[in-house]
């Protein structure tokens, strides 16, 4: 394996203002949201009778304490969201009860405000929780329970959001009311799958990018501004730190500046997840398919007695790198640990790492959390904490006497009430396998033979006509390449993206995700304003791709290993970028 140095980042750097103009047009309507009066005017006239419904789906709130159960119907499985969309009945009551869960005023304990602020922002108690310091939030970043900790948060959401969708079911025309209720009797939070190849070619679902739908409602068909698009703070969010998150009243994906009347640029965030996807299907597939314990799959911290001494890549690194691109150059909401789950997306990737959780869960069912100290304080933990399986995932209490979840107890997901497709039914660990190599494996049509389960790290050539030099034998295992880093989390006072690139590329810093030569992203999700100095994170981005890809343009003349690493020696280059009020481009370094 071709492992570059360390990473150290701790440098003074200069501001370069990049602003970007083109405002998404793309969705189901292309005209104004509709917001309808008579819906305002019934829930206003209703709301007695449903603050009282309210209590009695989602506990009471003199009780101290709430339960967090997942939905209770049954097992039943979280749906891809496009899959989610074939079923109108489904689609619309989620969509629906998203929607009222946001229109619920900030004071409200099961606001979207306030489950979207445990996680960061405004660093406030919740559940009778009470934390240390004001700052950080209760979400362990870096850290060994990273994983486990989300699953009774997004069982949390999905319990509310499900709520909420039993309520609007009921609310319909008697001679359609007993559908809607089957429809919400199996429904469960739709998930994003941001790796495997969509049918239409768009990473980003239409339903994330369009500003408005069009639903049957309880009252008829209208045009409602779409949840999946956007949270609209129902009051101006003072509580979220400086400006232009304390301003903004809803919530940016990819802005075009950082202005506080920016708009959300969703053709930059389809194509920039377009030229994404391939890079992060191979650091999934290359997670699934390497021998892995826990520790190192499940975070991305290194160092620092966390439980991981050697880079590695990991699945919360992929998830960082979700963050980065769903910000955008212009840092929007998910760019920044203090905001990102007020964006709607956020709920989609989480629970799509959430199943690739469960799926790894199949295929190393012996390996788990283990002893490891937590790398940063947050609100509720100080650094240097040891957590285990044990450990309590606060705030989130499993009854209402004030017992506390933890990674034990949501080690499998049917306990909360939901599957995936993948672990569903007697799914086993070869089923898993089939899967991961049907969603994140070899392409039918191409002529290189990406490794499978349970191989061992390899890439195989395909015949010995494979590639422009017949000379090389095309048949021997090329070795699986990577370019390995290892930075400070809290080094630039933010989050921050290396670009990785095997050959020449373009100056111009928006141009890269394009570069034929771009190999991929790392990304360091942190704080807006940065966090405790010395805490070490690490991940890799895969050369494979786009070593066969120089071979077959006759840029590689063999792929041995002699050959392979002269070429990294001579082409590996990178580039570290941050985003706050502009961007800021550090140069890159030579390989050693």
């Amino acid at each position: 394996m071709w492992s570059k140095p360390a990473v150290g980042l701790s440098w003074l750097f200069t501001i370069l203002l990049i602003t970007q103009s083109v405002i998404a047009s793309a969705g189901f309507h292309d005209a104004p949201a509709e917001v309808h009066d008579a819906i305002k005017r019934e829930v206003e006239a209703r709301q007695a009778d449903l603050d009282a419904e309210h209590e009695n789906l989602f506990g009471k709130r003199q009780s101290g304490f709430k339960a967090v159960t997942g939905v209770r119907s049954g097992i039943y499985p979280r749906l891809e969201i496009r899959e989610l969309e074939r079923n109108a009945d489904q689609l619309t009551l989620y969509t629906l009860a998203l929607q009222r869960m946001m229109e619920r005023p900030n004071s409200d304990k099961f606001s979207y405000y306030q489950i979207a602020g445990i996680h960061g922002r405004e660093f406030q108690m919740w559940d009778s929780v009470r934390g240390i310091r004001s700052s950080g939030g209760y979400c362990p970043h870096s850290a060994n329970i990273f994983l486990p900790w989300h699953r009774p948060y997004l069982a949390l959401f999905e319990q509310l959001v499900i709520g909420w969708a039993n309520t609007i079911a009921n609310e319909y025309p008697s001679n359609v009311r007993a559908r809607y209720r089957t429809a919400a009797s199996t429904l469960r939070m739709p998930y994003w799958d941001w790796a495997a190849a969509p049918a239409n070619g768009n990473t980003v679902p239409n339903i994330v990018r369009a500003s408005t739908i069009r639903l049957n409602t309880p009252t008829g068909s209208r045009v409602i501004n779409n949840p999946f698009f956007s949270y609209r703070f129902t009051q101006r969010p003072a509580a979220l730190g400086s400006s232009p998150f304390n301003q903004r009243m809803n919530t940016l994906r990819h802005p075009t500046s950082n202005a506080v009347n920016a708009a959300s640029n969703n053709n930059e965030f389809l194509s920039d997840m377009n030229r994404n996807r391939v890079g992060l299907r191979d650091r999934l597939y290359r997670l699934f398919t390497q021998p892995s314990n826990f520790m190192s799959v499940g975070t991305s911290c290194v160092g620092n007695n966390c439980g991981n001494t050697q880079s590695h890549d990991s699945f919360e690194s992929t998830h960082d790198a979700i963050h980065a691109i769903s910000g955008g150059s212009s840092g929007g909401h998910m760019y920044y640990v203090d905001f990102s789950a007020f964006d709607p997306i956020f709920w989609l990737h989480h629970t799509n790492v959430d199943r690739h959780f469960a799926m790894y869960r199949y295929l190393q069912p012996n390996s788990y959390v283990t002893n490891g100290a937590l790398t940063q304080n947050n609100y509720v933990w100080n650094r240097g904490d040891v957590k285990n399986a044990f450990s309590d995932l606060l705030p989130f209490h499993k009854d209402t006497q004030g017992r506390f979840w933890n990674s034990q107890d949501v080690a499998g997901t049917r306990i909360l009430g939901y599957v995936y497709r993948e672990i569903s039914g007697s799914a086993n660990a070869a089923s898993v396998r089939n899967d991961v190599n049907r969603l994140y494996g070899p392409n039918a049509s191409g002529r290189v033979r990406r490794r499978q389960i349970p191989t061992t790290g390899y890439y195989y050539g395909g015949n010995s006509t494979y590639g422009n030099n017949t000379s090389c034998n095309a048949t021997e295992p090329i070795k699986d390449y990577t370019a390995d880093f290892i930075a400070d989390k809290h080094a630039m006072g933010g989050s921050y993206n290396v670009y990785v690139f095997l050959g020449n590329y373009s100056a111009e810093v928006s141009q890269w995700f394009g570069e034929k030569s771009y190999c991929g992203l790392y990304s360091v999700f942190a704080p807006l304003s940065g966090g405790d100095s010395g805490v070490t994170v690490t991940g890799q981005i895969p050369l494979n791709t786009a070593l066969i890809s120089a071979y077959d343009a006759g840029q590689l003349d063999c792929l041995d290993d002699a050959s392979i690493t002269k070429y990294i020696k001579e082409n590996l280059h990178w580039e570290v970028v941050k985003v706050n009020s502009s961007l800021t481009r550090l140069p890159h370094w030579t390989v050693d």
